[in-house]
C-alpha cells in the first residue's frame, strides 16, 4: 500500500509559502492518479497511485477590496497576523492596523475544499476563502495537464464541495451564502448551484431552503443529488436528497428535499481562525 505524508510534505516544502498547516479535505481518484486538496496548505495534489510522482499545486490568494469584518469592540485591534495586508493598501508610513482600523484591501488564502474530475480530464477545485470569509468572492479553478490553476468560474461563497453529474453539469455546494461569522456556524444558509456545460448558472436549492451548513455532495446511481448538511457539531448531521423533477430555470429553487437524519457527526474540515474570531466578539 502506498501512503503519502501531507504534514511532512507541508513542513519540508510549504508549497504556498504561507503558514505551515496541513488539512487534507477532499480525495478523488482518476485513472492512476489520486487528487487531493489540502485546505490548510492551500494546495492541490496529484499523486500517482504507485507513489512514483507527486505534483503539488498551490492555489493563489484572493485580493479583496473593502473587506467586511466582524464588528470590533471599542478600542480593539485586528490581531496581528490574522489578515495579510498588501503594501499599497495604506498610505506610506501608516501602520498596517490600528485601533478600530479596517484595511482597504486584504489578501485572503484560498482554502481549497471541493475537487472533481471533469469530462475533459481536468481537475476542478473550489475554494472556501479564509478570514474574513468574504461573500461572493470564491473561485473554481481548472487544473489541466500543465498543473497551472486557471479561474474557471467565480462569484461564489464558502464552497465546500463540487461534483459533476452524468450530463456534465458541475454542481457547486456552498456551506453558506453569507460570511460564516454572520450567523450560527451550525445552521448557516447553504445552497446548491448548477453550472451547465454552456456556462448557464442555475440555483437548484436557494439559501434557507433546506441545506443548512452544507458540506458534502455526491451523485447517486439514480443521477440524483445527495448532500450532507449541518456539518459542524455532534449529532446534527443529515443526508438530503435533491430530486430534480423539473427542467431547471435560473435563480429558482427546484429541488424536492428528502431528509434523513444520520447518527454521529460530521465536522467541517477546513482551516479555522476560531480563537482569533472569539477575541473579536
Amino acid at each position: 500500500m502506498i501512503s503519502f505524508d501531507f504534514g511532512k510534505y507541508e513542513i519540508v516544502n510549504n508549497p504556498d509559502k504561507a503558514d505551515v498547516v496541513s488539512n487534507p479535505y477532499e480525495l478523488t481518484i482518476g485513472g492512476n492518479i489520486a487528487y487531493v486538496v489540502d485546505g490548510g496548505g492551500n494546495t492541490a495534489y496529484k499523486i500517482k497511485l504507485d507513489g512514483s510522482d507527486v505534483a503539488a499545486i498551490p492555489l493563489p490568494k484572493k485580493l479583496i477590496d473593502n473587506p467586511d469584518f466582524p464588528p470590533l469592540p471599542p478600542g480593539a485591534e485586528i490581531p496581528e497576523g490574522l489578515v495579510e495586508i498588501p503594501a499599497d493598501a495604506l498610505p506610506e508610513g501608516q501602520p498596517a492596523t490600528g485601533a478600530g482600523q479596517i484595511p482597504a484591501k486584504v489578501l485572503v488564502q484560498s482554502v481549497p475544499t471541493g475537487a472533481a474530475i471533469g469530462l475533459d480530464g481536468a481537475l476542478y477545485v473550489g475554494e472556501y476563502l479564509g478570514f474574513p470569509y468574504p461573500e461572493g468572492q470564491a473561485r473554481i479553478f481548472r487544473i489541466g495537464d500543465d498543473n497551472q490553476p486557471q479561474v474557471f468560474a467565480e462569484g461564489f461563497t464558502h464552497i465546500t464541495d463540487l461534483t459533476f453529474d452524468k450530463n456534465g453539469n458541475l454542481l457547486v455546494l456552498q456551506f453558506s451564502d453569507q460570511s460564516q461569522w454572520k450567523g450560527d456556524l451550525q445552521n448557516l444558509p447553504g445552497s446548491l448551484i448548477q453550472l451547465a456545460p454552456d456556462g448557464t448558472r442555475t440555483t437548484l436549492v436557494a439559501a434557507g431552503e433546506g441545506l443548512a451548513s452544507a458540506d458534502g455532495i455526491t451523485i447517486g446511481p439514480d443521477n440524483q443529488i445527495y448532500v450532507t448538511t449541518r456539518g459542524v457539531g455532534p449529532k446534527l448531521g443529515q443526508i438530503v436528497r435533491v430530486e430534480r423533477t423539473r427542467i431547471p430555470e435560473p435563480s429558482s429553487m427546484l429541488g424536492l428535499l428528502a431528509v434523513g437524519a444520520i447518527a454521529g457527526s460530521a465536522m467541517l474540515k477546513r482551516k479555522h481562525k476560531t480563537n482569533c474570531l472569539s477575541s473579536l466578539n
